[in-house]
């Protein structure tokens, strides 16, 4: 197992996990939508969030030598998870979930029976939210999950559904999970010797049954999934082939996985460049010099932590013009931390990506 130690001013003995994030957990992720912002968590060791939305108008921190914004309230994040229009993270301090949009950053939009409760992983969706519970920082870092709704209401404002609604499934109320993901009106999670199984109204869109096979890493798209074997580091996808469904690249081993609407991003194993598929355009791809430790998709953004020198590139999945977002100058957290070097939450890039 390779550790990466984190950039920190406590004392400390640190270890970074690499993972991405489209709705899913990372050290950077995006919320998608009408209203899509990324974030990520700043390198400095206080575990701070920077965010940054579409022509930079949020607006600037004091602090920031960029146009990037620290959202103050939440607190010290150790995970993110992005939905439509909103984020979720989990708090370094005692696993609690915080969720937030961009138009209403200090609302909660965690429900209250559930504002209390430790989680070890997140996935927030197009308009729901899935966590495993346990603790995030725990050696076991499996458990029973809990889902719910995000509603949208007048003038772009959400606020949280009380209880599971329709993603109570109880087929899979007692099963123990160690990975979640959730998309449009489904989540997918790894369930230990039974392989991967999803559920929500849209889970048969999916077409994922009697899956058994182990897998590191899922990355989930508005109506697709796709995971990376265990042993081979493949890739192997499920969702709707009606939307132009892209293709995995064959014989290309990954190490982490990301997703747009019609896209798939990847770090490769031997060079960590970035490989996609489905609808991109492979001359935006940044080429040569460093490879990324952590990347993140909206829509048709992909970002993207450089190893060399932990500062974030940004390119448009499509089309010729400049990317959506122009990422800030402070560097970023490479990978998901833990306080203890020992207690590492998986090997180098085995996470995530929504």
């Amino acid at each position: 197992m390779q550790l990466q130690p984190c950039l920190s001013g406590l004392f400390l003995l640190l270890s970074c996990i690499s993972a991405s994030g489209f709705g899913s957990m990372g050290p950077i992720s995006a919320a998608f939508g009408d209203h899509a912002f990324f974030c990520a968590i700043d390198a400095s060791g206080k575990q701070d969030v920077i965010c940054w939305i579409k022509n930079n108008t949020l607006p600037p921190s004091s602090s920031s030598a960029s146009t990037s914004a620290y959202f103050s309230n939440v607190g010290p994040i150790a995970a993110l998870s992005g939905g439509e229009g909103f984020l979720c993270g989990i708090l370094a301090n005692n696993s609690q979930v915080f969720c937030w949009s961009s138009v209403y950053s200090g609302l909660d939009l965690v429900p209250s029976v559930y504002r209390n409760t430790a989680y070890s992983h997140i996935a927030a969706g197009k308009n729901h939210v899935c966590a495993i519970r346990g603790s995030y920082y725990s050696d076991y870092d499996s458990g029973t999950i809990d889902c719910w709704n995000i509603i949208k209401g007048a003038n772009n404002s959400l606020t949280s559904g009380q209880g599971t609604g329709v993603f109570y499934d109880q087929s899979i109320s007692n099963l123990v999970f160690d990975n979640v993901v959730s998309g449009e009106e489904f989540s997918c999670g790894r369930v230990r010797e039974r392989g991967v199984v999803c559920w929500g109204p849209n889970k048969d869109r999916l077409g994922v049954s009697n899956f058994s096979k182990n897998v590191t890493v899922l990355a989930s798209g508005r109506d697709s999934v796709c995971g990376i074997l265990e042993g081979s580091n493949d890739v192997k996808c499920w969702g709707n082939s009606t939307n132009s469904y892209p293709t995995p690249p064959v014989g290309t081993r990954f190490v982490s996985l990301t997703a747009g609407t019609n896209h798939f991003c990847g770090i490769r194993e031997d060079n960590h460049a970035v490989e996609c598929w489905g609808s991109f355009n492979s001359s935006l791809i940044p080429k040569g010099g460093s490879g990324f430790m952590a990347i993140a998709s909206s829509d048709f953004t992909t970002c993207g932590i450089r190893e060399d020198d932990l500062v974030i590139d940004c390119w448009f999945a499509n089309g010729t013009l400049p990317p959506d977002y122009s990422p800030p100058l402070e560097l970023c957290s490479p990978g998901l931390c833990s306080p203890s070097f020992f207690a590492v939450k998986g090997s180098l890039f085995s996470m995530q990506a929504f």
